[in-house]
């Protein structure tokens, strides 16, 4: 449902999921990734086992995912 009033006449409306899909920067998503891991190395600096430190390594790894799913590549510093 796009939560617009159906329109006879007119195609339906496109989701947002198919948008994202093609814009997808698979270079803006391996420096969010670079950012991310440079970020669980300073958490597990501080505190290896703090809160902080495991909620940057889940979306770390959350991150990781998602490049492998769009690029079918697995992630690999340069």
């Amino acid at each position: 449902m796009t939560g617009h009033p159906h329109k006879p006449g007119q195609p339906p409306a496109s989701s947002p999921s198919n948008a994202q899909d093609t814009s997808f920067d698979a270079s803006a998503l391996y420096n969010e990734i670079q950012a991310q891991g440079d970020l669980v190395r300073q958490e597990k600096q501080k505190d290896a086992k703090s809160d902080a430190s495991k909620a940057a390594i889940q979306k770390l790894l959350e991150l990781k995912k998602l490049y492998k799913e769009k690029t079918g590549q697995e992630y690999k510093p340069k």
